[in-house]
């Protein structure tokens, strides 16, 4: 899997060889001059205003800041698939069109084509942040009414 560090979050692809990678992004095409981009890379309900699909593209063109580097984080703990595998996976969901940031992200898709699931520790780590917050704020209006 690589990995493609941003200032918030990572992007995340299969490495598929000859300096490609196959990952679930907008379609740079469609967004080139999208204003939106942000927005619609970034629904949580799936894809609002642009589609966000797997396909194929040079690293150069997603590692913006030079942050690319393998990173199969989930090898001490599960075993990867075959390599044939890996790679027919991630060509079976070429040009399909999906996107949840808390189910069907990048990560999600990288992982899955690695290991045969779908997982996203930003998604984890994120929740197990923000679902404490929630709960004091709920519990905190809720003391506050009664």
């Amino acid at each position: 899997m690589v990995e493609f560090r941003r200032t918030f979050y990572s992007h995340w692809g299969v490495y598929i060889g000859d300096g490609r990678v196959i990952h679930k992004s907008m379609n740079e095409r469609e967004s080139r001059w999208d204003s939106f981009r942000f927005l619609s890379s970034f629904s949580c309900c799936g894809v609002i205003l642009k589609k966000t699909s797997v396909h194929i593209a040079p690293i150069y063109r997603i590692d913006r800041n030079g942050s690319a580097r393998c990173n199969n984080y989930l090898d001490s703990t599960k075993q990867p698939l075959p390599t044939d595998t890996i790679m027919r996976n991630a060509f079976s969901k070429q040009n399909e069109e999906s996107y949840n940031l808390f189910y069907d992200n990048c990560e999600h898709f990288a992982t899955w084509c690695r290991y045969g699931e779908a997982l996203s520790q930003q998604v984890r780590d994120c929740l197990v942040f923000l679902v404490p917050i929630v709960a004091i704020i709920l519990l905190y209006t809720y003391y506050v009414k009664y």
